[in-house]
């Protein structure tokens, strides 16, 4: 029961961390257990979605390399016209 002190807070604070990490490791644990044993699907991926994943997987590495790319390639691209535009003579 809540009587307005600080210490009920706290203890209420400890038990629900407790309570939260207990869950935490029974999610885990069941989580762990079904990917431990897993049956079967029987299923068969044809050319096609084979092709599909194969492409989107691509697509994504690229996407990924040339906004790291641009990223980079942006600011060495205006330090070098901004070196040349000051080596010039006017």
């Amino acid at each position: 029961a809540w009587t307005g002190n600080a210490s009920d807070f706290e203890a209420t604070n400890e038990n629900g961390v407790q309570l939260m990490k207990s869950i935490t490791f029974c999610i885990l644990l069941s989580a762990a257990g079904l990917l431990l044993a897993p049956e079967p699907a029987h299923a068969y991926v044809g050319p096609g979605a084979g092709l599909t994943v194969i492409g989107a997987a691509l697509a994504l590495v690229g996407g990924i390399f040339l906004g790291i790319f641009g990223f980079v390639w942006y600011p060495i691209k205006r330090f070098l016209r901004r070196g040349s535009a000051q080596s010039e003579p006017s």
